[in-house]
């Protein structure tokens, strides 16, 4: 009968396999299941495949869920850790996500010195996100500083300089810098962009505003979201700024 074996050849009698072993194509003997199969009870026909996200060792009666930081994607198979560059913290995985920071994950679900949180797209004190979309570790506070103020003195020379012009800002000028924030949320998002559009955006994102390069990190604790914010709507202020103050001197 199916799922039991002759243990001798023209014996009157079967045997059932136990659980976590299956006949062979001859029937003559238990085979026990393969790592990533599993039979429950004895006098079963063949193995099953665990599901995605599980899996199970050799001769097993039941499949266990991959754990954090590990993944099966397919029926069958072994448990196995996110690659470096991917992440995931979730028991019974079946995908690693692609992790934001190119060099913050480490694999599995471990993070690089200096990456934190999900997707390791945080970085700890006394790091901060570069421009590469690395976390670097800070230098002395006293380079941050100087810095922070040639940033701060360098904004202060272009708000005094856009509202001499500010006259000449009309909605066409609106209209360009809602278009570079734009382009700095499409970068942001990992979307398998054409060489040539790539290049394009790249290109318009150098004309942003980015607090990256202020290294505000270093001497500020500014959540992602502020800066997130601040990003976009900075250029947007000093702009608004700009033209309020040349409408009232009008």
């Amino acid at each position: 009968e199916s799922g039991q074996v002759a243990p001798e050849r023209g014996s009157p009698t079967c045997e059932d396999c136990d659980a976590g072993s299956a006949p062979n194509l001859q029937q003559d003997s238990c085979v026990a299941c393969s790592a990533g199969f599993f039979a429950q009870s004895s006098g079963l026909p063949e193995c099953s495949a665990c599901d995605p996200g599980t899996s199970s060792a050799p001769a097993a009666q039941s499949c266990f869920d991959c754990v954090s930081g590990e993944f099966s994607p397919l029926q069958g198979e072994l448990c196995m850790s996110c690659p470096a560059g991917e992440w995931n913290n979730q028991p019974a995985a079946d995908t690693c996500y692609a992790c934001p920071l190119p060099n913050g994950c480490a694999g599995g679900d471990e993070c690089n010195p200096g990456y934190s949180g999900e997707l390791c797209a945080v970085c700890v004190d006394r790091f901060y996100e570069s421009s590469a979309e690395s976390c670097v570790a800070c230098p002395a506070y006293s380079w941050d500083l100087i810095l922070f103020g040639v940033v701060a003195l360098l904004f202060l020379a272009l708000f005094i300089a856009l509202v001499s012009v500010s006259r000449m800002i009309s909605t066409q000028g609106k209209v360009i810098v809602n278009l570079l924030q734009n382009v700095d949320i499409s970068l942001r998002l990992n979307v398998p962009w054409p060489p040539q559009i790539l290049f394009l955006l790249s290109i318009l994102r150098s004309l942003d505003f980015d607090l990256k390069l202020v290294r505000v990190d270093c001497f500020l604790s500014l959540s992602f979201f502020f800066t997130f914010y601040a990003s976009i709507f900075a250029p947007v202020a000093l702009l608004a700024v700009s033209s309020l103050i040349a409408r009232n001197q009008g």
